[in-house]
């Protein structure tokens, strides 16, 4: 029989989500409890991330100049780095955030070294493809609804103009009455993102009434094509995103450490696989001399002073890319950054349990702010995770002692 997990809190005593339910909860209090929830987890939800950004009005503005340059049509590569729980993760939500403001289309990877991998391109794309989100859409997969009003208003036609003339050739192809069918626009999503072969999709939309339509093959045929396919449809992808109202494409390919730590064992086959990697980080570094509205952020833990950089994302990716328009560091916090963090996350708290925090509460919590920065300064490697952890566990406490 499985063991129950321990409670963080003492025999006793409630989670204090348990104990304030006398509070009718509206939309404020719920959007509270998932941030408050989130953090707990060691994440920060992108509508609550510039609210908790707490010394990071630097990196914010690198991120704003770097969302600048990309829609001029000059193509931003950047790096953000940052051991685990030094908030690296708080900072790609905060790029994301910014981008989504800022009107791009944003798509998130999070790399496994195995079936999402820089060393397996097509792959890859299909999972840039599939998390491509548009502002406004709370999900990603609107693509057909944004394709349908940009040919409505015409902005489908600039494709070939812009050089993407792979996805032109396809939109040229179907009637406008095909952009407004459900059936036809899942078969062409589905093509689109590589979930489909060229053959399949022209057999389903010869079956849904669409004749003579011929899709090129978009996956390589052979290895050796793999690297240049994928720079040529992210190029496609991006000026199509363009077109259809968005200022451009951020593309964040999140914990490449994981990746690099996958093929650092030796052998033939990671041997391999760290060639393919390299073949696409070349032929991506291809894409800086392009127009493109296009950010390509990758994300790493760096791997240590011992370790071998062909082997460390950090060091090998501005190696193999070029010079990197952007070199971010997740920074460590100040004592007078994790107060202030501290007092956002006790009113955050206050308005997702509102019955739980008394006047003596408050009180309490604002006292607590020292003892909590002493105890994070004597670790002898403080993580901002854990802080905020310890913290909402003492709030717990506190919320619970006083009722």
């Amino acid at each position: 029989m499985p063991r129950r997990a321990e409670s963080p809190l003492p025999r006793g005593c409630a989670p204090v989500a348990a104990v304030a339910t006398r509070s009718a909860l509206t939309p404020e209090t719920i959007d509270a409890r998932r941030a408050i929830v989130a953090l707990r987890l060691g994440q920060v939800l992108e509508s609550h991330v510039d609210h908790l950004s707490v010394g990071l009005a630097a990196e914010a503005s690198r991120f704003e100049r770097s969302l600048e340059q990309a829609q001029a049509h000059h193509p931003v590569f950047m790096m953000v780095e940052g051991t685990w729980g030094q908030g690296k993760t708080h900072l790609l939500t905060l790029l994301t955030a910014t981008a989504v403001r800022r009107r791009f289309a944003v798509s998130n990877v999070v790399m496994d070294g195995v079936g999402v991998t820089l060393s397996d391109p097509m792959q890859l794309l299909e999972a840039v493809t599939a998390a491509i989100r548009f502002p406004g859409d709370h999900l990603a997969g609107g693509l057909a609804s944004h394709l349908a009003v940009a040919r409505r208003n015409g902005d489908l036609e600039r494709l070939g103009h812009l050089g993407a003339t792979t996805l032109a050739s396809v939109f040229d192809q179907l009637p406008s009455t095909a952009f407004d069918e459900f059936d036809t626009m899942q078969v062409i999503e589905d093509y689109l993102a590589l979930a489909m072969p060229a053959s399949t999709a022209g057999f389903r939309l010869e079956s849904l009434g669409h004749r003579g339509i011929r899709l090129p093959a978009l996956r390589a045929r052979s290895v050796a094509e793999r690297a240049a396919r994928f720079t040529d449809l992210l190029f496609n992808w991006t000026q199509l995103c363009a077109v259809t109202g968005v200022r451009g494409l951020v593309v964040i390919l999140d914990e490449l450490d994981v990746e690099y730590a996958t093929t650092a064992r030796r052998g033939q086959q990671q041997a391999r696989l760290r060639e393919r990697r390299r073949e696409l980080l070349e032929a991506l570094s291809r894409l800086r001399s392009q127009r493109l509205p296009l950010v390509l952020a990758f994300a790493s833990a760096p791997a240590g002073p011992d370790v071998d950089p062909e082997h460390d994302a950090s060091t090998n990716i501005p190696e193999t890319v070029g010079a990197l328009d952007q070199h971010i560091i997740a920074p460590s916090p100040s004592d007078e950054g994790l107060r202030e963090l501290l007092t956002k996350v006790l009113t955050l708290y206050g308005q997702a349990y509102p019955d739980a925090l008394t006047g003596r509460t408050w009180t309490s919590a604002r006292e607590l702010a020292d003892r909590l920065i002493e105890t994070y300064r004597r670790q002898p490697n403080p993580v901002p995770r854990y802080f905020l952890r310890s913290a909402l566990e003492s709030l717990d406490l506190l919320c619970v002692q006083g009722r």
